[in-house]
């Protein structure tokens, strides 16, 4: 995916630790239940009413799990392998031998939003070190990712219908990117990295991770926050930027495993709208709720599928039913392919 500008969309559409400020400082574990007291790293209170106020689907087969649909938690957002959409002419370039990472902008010039926030901390006074070492040429090129491609299936924008899939060293390191210009930095299985060694080191940042909250309202004394409610809904998402082919220890498309992987997907996802009893209730009641599963996963199916979407806003003020977890399902089939592998390792 390209570096992009994110916009608002109606509900209708179908649709990383921390080189902090100069300290090493691990936030508590998120959880979120109701009434929990850590929903999610340096949230403040905004007023108002319970999260969870519109009913909830019913799970038919509680005791079920999702195969491939397994979430991402921003208290640990590693993945093995990261996922990318594109257009079938820059697949057809690829295979003649272009280079996988060959944009900094989108058609109209724009970075992406990403980019704008770390531009505005690496041009304030003092500058913000980590910024601009992140702004600069070293990750001027680059591509965005996710770990499940129906999470960035339903994204407003429409990147292309072919699938890109990218595997990182074992050496590489990844920066979260968080709100308040906070960073964690840590590797491909989750561990803290610290900020002296990221930076010291930057030829093995692979990626960064980005959680968009600015149409979020926070308070000033405990664990709760509001999603803003402009005119359209509020787009809130979160996004991988890969910005360094040299820690990709393989990137490919066209291959059985991807092939499968949609499979693997395309099942959880007919699995769960098969078994949801959303008569008197939905997925992803509250904009606030699917932020909260976001922050610790949850414990059901419906929580697992949520965690493992980019944006909150298609589940809107009044969620999701099974029946469009069931049209999503359909669009991933599109998808499916024959096989021809291209693959470049390093």
């Amino acid at each position: 995916m390209r570096r992009v500008g994110r916009r608002p969309f109606l509900l209708g559409s179908l649709l990383v630790a921390a080189c902090r400020d100069g300290s090493i400082e691990r936030p508590p574990k998120p959880s979120f239940d109701a009434g929990a007291s850590d929903a999610l790293p340096g949230l403040v209170p905004f007023e108002g009413g319970p999260i969870y106020e519109v009913p909830r689907c019913v799970d038919r087969n509680p005791g079920a799990r999702l195969r491939a649909l397994t979430g991402l938690f921003n208290a640990r957002p590693h993945a093995p392998t990261l996922y990318s959409f594109t257009t079938a002419e820059q697949v057809a370039g690829l295979r003649r031998g272009d280079p996988v990472f060959s944009k900094a902008t989108n058609d109209a010039g724009h970075r992406g939003y990403l980019f704008d926030e770390l531009d505005a901390r690496a041009n304030r006074n003092p500058p913000d070190p980590v910024a601009k070492l992140l702004t600069g040429p070293r990750f001027e090129l680059g591509r965005f990712g996710w770990p499940f491609l129906a999470g960035s299936r339903i994204s407003p924008e429409k990147y292309g219908d072919e699938i890109l899939a990218f595997r990182f060293k074992a050496e590489a390191i990844f920066v979260d990117v968080g709100r308040r210009a906070r960073y964690w930095c840590f590797d491909g299985a989750g561990a803290e990295v610290k900020t002296e060694v990221a930076m010291a080191a930057p030829e093995r940042i692979a990626a960064f991770f980005f959680f968009n909250d600015s149409n979020m309202q926070y308070g000033t004394g405990g664990p709760d926050f509001r999603c803003r409610v402009p005119p359209v809904l509020p787009l809130l998402y979160r996004e991988f930027y890969l910005g360094n082919p040299g820690m990709l220890a393989e990137w490919s498309l066209g291959t059985q495993a991807i092939l499968d992987r949609l499979d693997a997907e395309i099942a959880d996802l007919r699995s769960l709208a098969n078994d949801l009893d959303c008569t008197r209730g939905r997925v992803g009641s509250t904009c606030e709720g699917v932020v909260a599963t976001w922050a610790s996963g949850g414990r059901t199916r419906a929580d697992s599928f949520i965690a493992s979407t980019a944006f909150a806003s298609w589940f809107g003020s009044i969620g999701i039913t099974g029946a469009e977890i069931a049209r999503l399902a359909d669009d991933l089939e599109t998808l499916r392919f024959v096989p021809n592998p291209y693959i470049v390792t390093a």
